[in-house]
């Protein structure tokens, strides 16, 4: 079990956008929904926002159709975009220091606030800097999926995989969720993680550790060998790996899938082992540590793959290979 220590933050800021479109670059925020919970995830203060729409900005239909949102909302809205947004860093700063969650909010509404910060003159880096740090639910659904798939409960789709979207989740988790409502979205988030942290703590506990990249590195270079999770093609898949070295330019830590035997690679010269690492699927897996990467106990792995051979493990012991594909990167 991964313990909590590292977690100095007992606050977390649970927020949700609706938007006119997927693009973070052109489309806006319309509508702001955050509360803020304590360690329990008991709600202390809440926040709720609609905007106009910024002139000259067309909305994507379809966005509009899933968000509930007419035209004439938009039009009758009293508060402008700027508006909107300069309370809302006004209300965040009040919040800090915290950790700021959301459903998928790393991959979406982290990106749409990060560059609506910037375009408005506020520190887009907001949730990273000042004691803040950031992680994501989407994330620890996705791992509780595979590693303790009783606690979420969730359906499957034609190819197998889980279901795991919000408004498919909430209400089989007997969560009453006004679907795709900024609002709405971040009270049923706050019951999904409500479960996580009392059910899946291991993974919780993890989430929290990774929510800056700084603990993430520590975690991992500090461990033998640990377990990681990837969202690949529409389903996680599990990974026990060993850390080799940093990715040259962006610095992600690069890892050894050890459900290859690494042996294989130990005498190969620096031309094979480069022809190698670039088939598919990749010996070496790449962990996001700016992402909230899930890092578990290696034994969480063992107990959903049983076919490891655990000679695999000479990794641990042996560094040429470390050294040729670190030299890879020069």
């Amino acid at each position: 079990m991964i313990n909590n220590n590292s977690n100095e933050t007992s606050r977390y800021v649970i927020y949700d956008f609706e938007t006119t479109g997927r693009n973070s670059n052109w489309d806006q925020i319309i509508q702001v929904g955050a509360i803020l919970v304590d360690d329990k995830l008991t709600e202390l203060d809440r926040l709720e926002m609609r905007s106009s729409l910024k002139p000259g900005l067309i909305p994507e239909p379809g966005a509009l159709l899933v968000n509930n949102t007419s035209p004439e909302m938009l039009a009758k809205s009293n508060l402008s975009h700027y508006s909107m947004i300069k309370e809302l860093s006004k209300k965040l700063s009040e919040w800090s220091p915290a950790i700021f969650m959301g459903y998928n909010s790393i991959d979406f509404d982290e990106e749409f606030l990060r560059k609506t910060l910037f375009k408005t003159l506020y520190n887009p880096y907001f949730t990273q800097l000042n004691g803040n740090k950031r992680c994501d639910i989407l994330n620890m659904v996705r791992s509780a999926s595979i590693f303790l798939p009783e606690v979420i409960k969730f359906e499957k789709n034609n190819k197998g995989n889980p279901i795991l979207k919000l408004d498919q989740i909430a209400p089989l988790n007997n969560i009453n969720h006004e679907a795709h409502d900024a609002l709405g979205d971040v009270l049923a988030t706050n019951e999904i993680a409500k479960i996580l942290s009392l059910r899946a703590e291991d993974i919780w506990n993890s989430a929290l550790i990774s929510s800056t990249r700084s603990e993430v590195n520590a975690k991992i270079k500090n461990e033998l060998l640990f377990c990681c999770s990837e969202f690949i093609y529409g389903k996680t898949k599990p990974f026990l790996v060993s850390f080799v070295c940093e990715h040259p330019v962006f610095k992600w830590p690069q890892c050894f899938d050890l459900s290859k035997d690494p042996k294989e690679f130990f005498n190969m010269s620096k031309n094979e082992l480069s022809i190698e690492i670039k088939k598919s699927p990749k010996v070496i897996r790449t962990i996001k540590d700016n992402k909230n990467p899930i890092i578990m106990d290696y034994n969480n792995y063992l107990k959903i793959v049983n076919s490891l051979n655990l000679v695999k493990m000479n990794i641990l012991t042996e560094q040429k290979i470390c050294r040729k594909i670190v030299h890879l990167g020069q």
